[in-house]
């Protein structure tokens, strides 16, 4: 029984990962178009400011909410797996 419930979570863990991959791969997450002024050697306060401002727009607006979903993913699998192993007599 113990065996069965460790494979389960096992591919739980796995199928959880595969999706996160593929998540990742289609999904690219967290990269900020950069500004063309940004490319030069001597840039100005300006422009960084302006780039500062979309890398943070881009980090509370797709990166961590990206973050937050992955990482709950794994622990409703661990949550999953406490449950099971407290029902489990013995």
């Amino acid at each position: 029984m113990v065996g069965i419930a460790r494979r389960t979570l096992g591919l739980a863990v796995l199928g959880w990962t595969l999706v996160v991959v593929a998540f990742v791969l289609l999904n690219p997450f967290g990269q900020a178009d950069l500004l063309p002024c940004m490319q030069l050697v001597a840039r100005t306060a300006s422009c960084s400011a302006q780039q500062a401002a979309i890398n943070d727009a881009v980090w509370w607006d797709r990166t961590l909410p990206s973050i937050l979903v992955i990482a709950v993913g794994y622990l409703a699998i661990v949550v999953v797996g406490i449950a099971q192993a407290r029902r489990r007599p013995g």
